[in-house]
């Protein structure tokens, strides 16, 4: 099991928490979708997450292996540098939603006031008619 384990690198505290931690991580996300709290187009991509740490937690020497594929020194290094990658994307995929948001937002507003001015109109026409 040691060996496993990577002669002490992780062990099987941190081993454990880390399979409990994804897991749990995956069902908050389907119980959010679930409760209607979280739309699944937004949530696809932390499920995809919740997996892909759910295998590193699995099967941490492939993630080892990947590591010294990519020849980065340390896994914690190449954990670090694609987790401000996800966090890079997510801040992009966001500031999309609000510029997107921040039109209609602004096409609304403008359309409310053509038909606040349209009411008043109509209001105004009703009142030198009597």
């Amino acid at each position: 099991m040691n060996n496993f384990l990577f002669n002490g690198i992780l062990n099987l505290q941190v081993y454990i928490l880390s399979i409990c931690i994804s897991i749990f991580m995956f069902c908050f996300i389907l119980m959010k979708i679930k409760n209607g709290k979280l739309h699944i187009k937004d949530s696809l991509i932390w499920l995809f997450i919740c997996i892909i740490i759910l295998c590193i937690s699995i099967f941490p020497k492939l993630f080892f292996t990947f590591t010294k594929l990519l020849g980065i020194g340390m896994p914690i290094s190449a954990l670090f540098f694609f987790a401000i990658i996800f966090l890079l994307l997510i801040v992009f995929n966001l500031t999309l939603k609000i510029s997107k948001l921040s039109e209609e937002n602004k096409k609304l507003t403008q359309e409310i006031a053509l038909l606040k001015n349209k009411i008043e109109n109509i209001i105004d026409i009703n009142i030198l008619k009597k």
